[in-house]
């Protein structure tokens, strides 16, 4: 007869400690099978931060070169709240022949008489429960003792949000999907949430500003919205710093300065919060970081979103009205490269009034768009 576990769990994400887990129940067990369930909307659990179809995949990438376990969309599939009883159940009819068991955890074993239907389930299939030590295991559910793990998924997601590394407890190919898919970064709400508390209220009502400005141009000239936005959102996080906090954060950062650099301390802003974009809010996307490092100075070569979030950052409604700024208003929806360049000499002549140090990379910035026009 054979013999076939299942393995329920949100899997949000799955982690070498489940394939630990379901290895074992194999070679404890001498199963045929073990089945990954990943739940679909549970009765136990509101609100998993990577939907279903994403823990799915995952669950697939993970199992893809492992042998006797595999996977079911049954719950995921399920448009109503799915309990373990109507699984199980679903599986017997699936199986009838085979000896069917049901992998748990001890903290699932302490709860299991507020299970729906648990007293039937117990007769449907035996129960195995995996333990580290401590819980009191009593029959019929059978006791697999293992070492800690030290492994949890809330700690990986957590770790990812923070831009710490996790690829010693998840597996290469899952750890690939949720970087490609942005899983498990903080979500807007969480950034506008930051944002607000650590930028002045000015500097903020400027942000979402430039935020909004920049998603209407991405609109306009086809470019990505989402990341026009987040760009947005984080171009000025380091505004607020001061000449010397910004300095040392260059260093804590390892951000490169030339001597030009140095003579434009207020430029130096962009360089760090491109660093802050990277490591505090987990932002890998070049094009983004991109756009917010030559936020103030521009590029030679610069990217639609590059141009774009410059634009913006000067045309935002609330930014004070100064001269040339309602003919870059005018050109930014009629020839983005117009309005940069417009932009850009609005910025040199900014320079020479107060008499600052201009950095060359906007001369090479400009430049290079008019040259460039011409050919």
């Amino acid at each position: 007869m054979r013999k076939i576990a299942l393995f329920g769990g949100s899997f949000d994400p799955i982690h070498k400690g489940h394939i630990e887990i379901a290895k074992e129940a194999v070679k404890a067990l001498c199963l045929d099978e073990v089945i990954f369930i990943p739940s679909g909307i549970s009765p136990h659990k509101a609100g998993l931060t990577a939907s279903n179809e994403d823990r799915y995949n995952m669950v697939c990438l993970a199992l893809e070169n492992e042998e006797k376990l595999s996977v079911s969309d049954f719950e995921i599939k399920k448009e109503t709240k799915c309990y373990s009883f109507e699984t199980v159940k679903e599986f017997k009819k699936l199986y009838p022949s085979c000896e069917l068991y049901f992998i748990i955890g001890d903290d699932q074993y302490e709860k299991f008489t507020t299970w729906y239907k648990w007293e039937e389930l117990l007769k449907m299939c035996r129960f195995v429960v995996f333990t580290r030590g401590g819980a009191e295991i009593k029959p019929p559910f059978t006791e697999i003792k293992i070492p800690p793990i030290g492994i949890s998924s809330t700690e990986i997601r957590e770790k990812i949000k923070n831009g710490e590394d996790v690829g010693a407890k998840v597996n290469e190919k899952v750890l690939s999907y949720i970087k490609e898919k942005g899983l498990y970064k903080e979500s807007l709400s969480e950034i506008i949430k930051k944002l607000k508390g650590t930028l002045k209220e000015s500097r903020f009502r400027h942000t979402l500003g430039v935020a909004d400005t920049a998603v209407a141009l991405a609109k306009h000239y086809g470019a990505d919205t989402d990341k026009a936005y987040l760009a947005g959102l984080l171009h000025d996080s380091a505004k607020n710093f001061t000449d010397d906090e910004l300095f040392a954060l260059c260093d804590k950062y390892n951000i490169p300065l030339s001597e030009d650099d140095r003579k434009a301390p207020p430029i130096i802003h962009s360089y760090v919060g491109a660093a802050i974009a990277e490591v505090e809010y987990g932002i890998e996307d070049k094009e983004i970081l991109d756009a917010i490092y030559y936020h103030t100075t521009g590029s030679e070569d610069m990217s639609l979103l590059s141009k774009i979030i410059f634009v913006s950052d000067m045309t935002e409604p609330g930014r004070k009205d100064f001269p040339g700024l309602s003919e870059i208003r005018r050109l930014m929806y009629e020839d983005i490269d117009k309005a940069l360049v417009a932009s850009m000499d609005a910025t040199i002549s900014y320079a020479k009034m107060k008499g600052s140090f201009l950095h060359p990379d906007t001369l090479k910035a400009r430049n290079f768009i008019l040259a460039k026009g011409k050919k």
